[in-house]
């Protein structure tokens, strides 16, 4: 979920959003495992 909206990804697909923005993650599939990446960049403001 991000910003209580709730995002269903498949294999390959990608969801970005400001860090800074109330998020959480959740495996609806009780059958199968999850993998998930994420990465988190730094930027100053204004650059």
């Amino acid at each position: 979920m991000v910003a209580g909206e709730r995002y269903d990804l498949a294999t390959g697909e990608v969801l970005a959003f400001p860090g800074s923005v109330p998020h959480s993650y959740q495996n609806a599939d009780i059958k199968r495992a999850a993998r998930g990446v994420s990465i988190v960049i730094f930027a100053k403001t204004g650059v």
